[in-house]
């Protein structure tokens, strides 16, 4: 679901990898006065996610965003698949939980795939893995196609700017607190790693580029 906050008339429109669990829990602080805890129940244990999830576009109910003021934040599909990366592949080793296909193999499909060779085959490693597939849709698959049905779309480099917004909204708005932060430091390309695998990503991620581009 999206994140609706009635009392104060504004709607935040999640998209994985862009700043994602850092933007529920603070909007969650400032629903509720009081930060997001994990927890455990029966012995599983519950996340921010799990209660405020990044649904497909088309399944956000228009009737809870009534008279509500829409905001998102977007990030380049370099940086966002990058991301993916470094948090999913490198740092949760989201892939061992796999198991790969004879074919998909014989394709070059490994559990701790190089930057080269996840680009390579990143239409297959979404095929593999929903987690994956959920953190590398388009923008448009969570934001839809038309950038004036928000009041405000902010880079995930006006993280600031969003919260000094926010706070016109409601006053007493907390900070914002970088989560995540630690695996995306994880994985740092070397230029030739950026020159050869950006333009495969760009090239993919047109749309969104298209759609999106400017507020990027």
């Amino acid at each position: 679901m999206a994140i609706y906050l009635k009392k104060h008339k504004l709607t935040y429109i999640s998209v994985p990898k862009v700043a994602c669990t850092s933007l529920k829990n603070y909007f969650f602080e400032v629903e509720n006065g009081f930060a997001f805890r994990s927890f455990r129940l029966n012995g599983k244990r519950y996340g921010i996610h799990q209660f405020a999830q990044s649904p497909k576009f088309s399944k956000i109910k228009p009737g809870m965003m009534a008279g509500h003021r829409k905001i998102t934040v977007v990030r380049d599909p370099w940086r966002r698949i990058l991301s993916c990366y470094a948090s999913k592949v490198v740092a949760r080793k989201t892939l061992h939980q796999v198991e790969f296909t004879p074919e998909q193999k014989k394709l070059g499909m490994v559990t701790d795939p190089s930057l080269d060779n996840f680009v390579d085959l990143l239409q297959h490693y979404r095929t593999a893995s929903f987690e994956i597939r959920h953190h590398t849709r388009p923008l448009s698959f969570f934001l839809g196609e038309d950038p004036d049905f928000y009041d405000r779309i902010f880079s995930i480099n006006q993280l600031q700017q969003m919260i000094e917004y926010v706070a016109t909204i409601v006053p007493d708005a907390p900070e914002l607190q970088h989560l995540n932060k630690k695996t995306a430091d994880k994985v740092d390309p070397s230029q030739a790693e950026i020159d050869r695998n950006r333009p495969l990503i760009e090239a993919a991620y047109a749309q969104d580029t298209e759609i999106f581009g400017t507020f990027m």
